[in-house]
């Protein structure tokens, strides 16, 4: 998924807090159109190269690709209703075969690809239209007015599989050292704000964000072949399938902002 955040709830926006503007001549080139945040950010293109993909390593290390576990599957919808579990398994996700189907038990995670992003999770803005002859040196704040909740994007089973989710988080946390979360809640009366300069005739903002860590790579399961008619189990391998996800890190706050022709729509969040 990356994407940004997908917000279940729509900030309402402050007004404009602003303490004494400081004027400055508008010719001054250094203010004028210029684009602000508070750190660099450079696009990972690793992060384009996830697929979805899946791998069967037989008892003997030989890996190869193999195809993706349906979801139908993967749900139960195709799980029979005849099996007697005398393996002592606990049935996840199966495959049925008629005399026998194929068992998938969570294993463990395996990560591939980290990253960081300081403007992942988009959380609000505020604006301030310069109508006046002189560029203005404008505080500006961006306060949350009601709480919002935000949920973290995934691919694969990362969120039908509880160990895959566990491993994901747990393995996000350990990559940042701090706390990671499937969701996250502003809550109203909380602010960032920057100083900006605002050319005349130009609308300086700002955009709130929290930062996100990604991950990316395999789930694992063991793969069992059980006879539905004896309930014999035998241990194949494991299966892998890959996933990733983009998690919200609540403590981590960051702007960036910028000035447009007044009237003008603002740039992409």
């Amino acid at each position: 998924m990356k994407k940004g955040l997908i917000p279940v709830a729509v900030a309402l926006l402050t007004a404009i807090t602003i303490v004494t503007p400081v004027t400055h001549a508008a010719g001054n080139a250094e203010f004028i159109h210029k684009y602000y945040s508070d750190g660099p950010e450079k696009y990972d293109k690793k992060l384009d190269e996830f697929k979805k993909e899946a791998y069967f390593e037989d008892l003997n290390g030989n890996k190869i690709k193999t195809q993706i576990v349906s979801d139908d599957e993967f749900t139960g919808q195709k799980e029979f209703s005849d099996f007697t579990n005398s393996g002592g398994i606990n049935p996840q996700f199966t495959e049925d075969y008629g005399t026998y189907i194929y068992q998938y038990n969570w294993k463990y995670y395996v990560p591939n690809y980290d990253s960081y992003s300081m403007y992942k999770f988009y959380k609000g803005q505020v604006t301030f239209q310069n109508a006046s002859s002189s560029t203005q040196l404008v505080p500006l704040s961006y306060s949350q007015t009601s709480s919002v909740q935000s949920v973290w994007t995934t691919t694969g089973r990362i969120e039908a599989e509880a160990g895959f989710k566990v491993s994901v988080l747990a393995e996000m946390k350990a990559k940042v050292g701090l706390e990671v979360s499937y969701q996250h809640t502003s809550y109203t009366g909380e602010t960032i704000g920057a100083t900006v300069h605002v050319p005349a005739g130009r609308t300086g903002y700002i955009y709130r964000y929290k930062a996100g860590q990604y991950t990316g790579g395999s789930g694992a399961w063991d793969k069992w072949k059980i006879v539905k008619a004896t309930g014999q189990s035998t241990n194949l391998g494991i299966y892998y399938e890959t996933g990733n996800a983009w998690g919200i890190i609540g403590s981590d706050d960051h702007w960036k902002g910028g000035d447009v022709a007044n009237g003008s729509p603002l740039p992409p969040k």
